[in-house]
């Protein structure tokens, strides 16, 4: 009888401590996706993912790729699109390291609680990553641009919104928690950060455009898209996005100025 039972005490403990690798997956088989997008269609979502090109940020190989690749899949939902890009990737997307979403304008204005819904259930997704609305453009636009100084581009716009909310005043961060919380609390409404394009010259789309001191099209940050619910329904201007942040506490070292006559100014930081 007590062998009997040590060999149930056994058998239970070594199926609980065997079994956490049995989902596992070796490195060379993920792709590894930095930032993602959303667009609506008349018959659902286009989502984008971008993928790490692990041949272009090894540092041991020589190549002239561009860091990342973008996948594209359309679907009913957003679950059914992202399964749909094993047809063209070699690699099962991982989401771990997710940084940024970008949701495209029309589709912020149509309602983003099917996206928070689907991002809030799937295990596969972190909470830390942010979002931000392509501001008059397509999340596609926003995901084709490559960036100068960060060689992985959500990185650059994962990086770039955490400065500039501290040092300018005129972005604000919002994770996937904060977005749930505050469509979901009363007499509260979300605001997002919006990503624009600069223009650049002609050729500005190829990657050659890099080598350039300033070729290329830039990605910047530009005001805060209010909703009302969960759609979008409008833009603050810089000044009003600053009042926002100056509010509620947002904003660290920001620069001011006052005159204390007609023409000279008093610049400080608070």
């Amino acid at each position: 009888m007590v062998n009997k039972i040590k060999f149930i005490v056994f058998f239970c403990l070594f199926s609980v401590l065997c079994s956490g690798c049995w989902s596992s997956h070796e490195i060379d088989t993920l792709g590894i996706s930095i930032a993602a997008g959303i667009d609506l269609t008349e018959s659902g979502y286009t989502i984008y993912h971008r993928v790490l090109n692990p041949k272009a940020i090894t540092g041991n190989v020589e190549t002239v790729g561009a860091p990342v690749f973008l996948f594209t899949q359309h679907g009913d939902n957003l679950f059914s699109a992202i399964q749909k890009i094993a047809l063209e990737s070699p690699r099962k997307i991982y989401n771990a390291h997710l940084r940024m979403i970008i949701l495209g304008e029309d589709m912020a204005r149509n309602g983003i609680k099917d996206a928070i819904d689907f991002y809030m259930r799937d295990y596969e997704f972190r909470t830390d990553f942010y979002f931000a609305v392509a501001r008059n453009k397509t999340a596609r636009e926003v995901l084709e641009i490559l960036t100068p100084l960060e060689f992985i581009p959500g990185l650059n716009m994962y990086g770039s919104l955490k400065l500039s909310q501290d040092h300018t005043g005129l972005t604000k961060e919002v994770n996937i928690i904060d977005l749930a919380q505050i469509i979901l609390a009363d007499g509260h409404e979300p605001v997002l950060p919006g990503i624009d394009i600069s223009p650049g010259t002609p050729d500005s789309d190829n990657i050659s455009a890099m080598t350039t001191v300033n070729g290329g099209k830039r990605l910047f940050y530009n005001g805060l898209g209010f909703f009302c619910d969960d759609k979008l329904i409008g833009w603050l201007s810089g000044e009003e996005t600053l009042g926002f942040n100056y509010i509620l506490g947002n904003a660290k070292d920001c620069a001011e100025y006052v005159y204390y006559n007609e023409t000279d100014q008093i610049t400080f930081e608070f």
